[in-house]
């Protein structure tokens, strides 16, 4: 119970916050694990990246309206990724050949998706800015990038903190729910023991004298309409009653 209570502390101090949910895949976009690349170098592998996000976009796009560019893409996907693959590691005059034949998104798609490939077609321009201009205007692209992330997300964080609230007070609920029930059928298991201990039974035959009457006050139903209306019902093991029977003690203490 206090470890989902410190969850659910957790998700209010974030939502006090304020924080937003951004794609791994698209924070890396601008990444580059080679200090040695060279800008043409570096243009190609973000072309790479963006290309590839644009497809993993697309595929949570509805097709309603938009199935003659889905499939015009699923084709250009086919080419992009066997000319890639067939070439070992990926050359920069292909990177950039396969960027600028990426089909133009039609209006109807989302603005996430137009907003991709305008920055595609912006990156394929750095390679011929003014002279001394390339790194600036690719920094000013990455930032840009950056910047836009938030308003791009398909989910808001708030509704995925919500939908957080609410499971861990569902929980919590069906926790609380399933401690009352095994107290309730702790104690009656226990009255059922302590009866036949006061008739002189020994423990372990008390034991299993009151198993078997706690099993025939709760007999498992026989189909499935009979298990919707009988609700929950307690197991039957060994195991299941003794957690009911320390159930029922530690809420006596």
């Amino acid at each position: 119970m206090e470890s989902l209570q410190s969850q659910y502390r957790r998700i209010e101090n974030v939502t006090a916050s304020d924080m937003v949910l951004v794609d791994v895949e698209a924070l890396n976009i601008f990444c580059s694990d080679d200090a040695t690349a060279s800008l043409e170098e570096m243009l190609a592998t973000i072309c790479r990246n963006l290309v590839r996000y644009y497809f993993h976009c697309l595929d949570r796009e509805t097709a309603s309206g938009n199935e003659s560019y889905l499939a015009k893409i699923r084709q250009y996907r086919e080419t992009y990724d066997a000319v890639l693959q067939s070439s070992g590691k990926p050359e920069i005059k292909l990177c950039f050949q396969l960027a600028k034949q990426l089909p133009t998104p039609p209006k109807s798609l989302s603005e996430k998706i137009h907003h991709i490939y305008r920055i595609i077609d912006n990156v394929l321009k750095v390679r011929d800015p003014p002279t001394g201009q390339a790194h600036l205007r690719l920094y000013e692209l990455a930032a840009h990038w950056l910047c836009s992330l938030p308003s791009l997300q398909p989910v808001p964080a708030s509704m995925v903190l919500d939908n957080a609230r609410k499971f861990c007070s569902l929980h919590q609920k069906r926790h609380e729910n399933i401690r009352s029930k095994s107290i309730a059928w702790g104690e009656e298991y226990d009255g059922y023991m302590q009866k036949y201990l006061r008739l002189g039974y020994r423990p372990k035959t008390a034991k299993t004298a009151a198993k078997r009457d706690f099993i025939k006050a709760h007999p498992l139903p026989k189909n499935a309409d009979e298990q919707l209306e009988t609700g929950e019902f307690p197991g039957h093991s060994n195991p299941a009653l003794r957690r009911y029977l320390q159930a029922y003690l530690n809420s006596k203490h």
